[in-house]
């Protein structure tokens, strides 16, 4: 009785090897069935073992055979597929991937050429660019609501420097800066309603407990600064009985989005 040839095979009994050890009960299903020698043998004429592990699907092509022998063709030729404008350019276009240690994944160039590359760079400076306008004009909305200086020490040149401070910090449930950026006008009222606006050093001289004072609430969004206080009061560190929030001004829901040009 001759041997298999399957399994005279170094590559398929690699690929046998591999199966049990990483597959033990499937395997061992497989090779009790009919069904091994074929699925074995379909693996090992793909080059690509039974269940690979993921650093191996890693490696596989997503594309179809004929597509990437087409491919290597024309890189044979010096030409590379943009994925971003859909068509070969020269190798010349195209970044190499120095840091990568696999060199297999797409010849060892990027999947986009320089001109897609630097389209990208632009339009995410460019975002970049506008979130920062825009957030900024957002907050300057919110602090002129709520008095536009500081409630200590009057301080209005910066709008960055500006905190929120919450009063009760028991009563926060959204940091304040994230909460003005969301575009939910109501939900950001609600919430810097329980507020004081501090410029930098009087919010961080009040959480180092260098200063305490009575705050007030004001008639329109958040709280003011009052009467000085002990250093040891800690009434603003309970929870408060009942926080009287101002109405919600309903006309900001009909305000009309801010338009910035750059």
């Amino acid at each position: 009785m001759s041997a298999n040839p399957l399994l005279s095979n170094k590559a398929s009994c690699t690929k046998i090897e591999s199966l049990i050890e990483y597959r033990l009960p499937l395997a061992r299903r497989l090779l009790g069935s009919g069904l091994a020698s074929c699925t074995i043998q379909l693996a090992t004429g793909l080059g690509q073992s039974l269940f690979p592990h993921k650093k191996d699907a890693k490696a596989m092509s997503r594309l179809p055979q004929g597509e990437q022998l087409r491919r290597n063709q024309m890189f044979a030729k010096g030409l590379l597929w943009c994925n971003v404008c859909n068509q070969f350019k020269s190798i010349k276009s195209f970044y190499r991937i120095r840091t990568s240690k696999d060199r297999s994944t797409n010849y060892g160039y990027k999947y986009h050429c320089i001109e897609c590359a630097n389209t990208k760079r632009r339009n995410k400076e460019r975002q970049k660019q506008y979130s920062y306008e825009r957030n900024n004009t957002l907050k300057r909305q919110f602090v002129d609501l709520a008095g536009g200086h500081c409630q200590r020490c009057g301080f209005r040149e910066f709008v960055t420097a500006l905190d929120f401070h919450h009063v009760y910090p028991s009563e926060k449930k959204y940091s304040p800066t994230w909460v003005i950026y969301t575009n939910n006008f109501k939900r950001a009222w609600v919430e810097l309603d329980k507020c004081c606006l501090l410029c930098a050093t009087c919010h961080a001289a009040y959480t180092g407990n260098e200063w305490r004072a009575e705050f007030i609430k004001r008639e329109g969004l958040g709280w003011t600064v009052g009467q000085p206080l002990p250093l040891d009061d800690d009434r603003y560190n309970q929870k408060p009985a009942q926080i009287q929030q101002s109405a919600f001004p309903v006309h900001l829901l009909k305000a009309e989005p801010v338009q910035l040009s750059f």
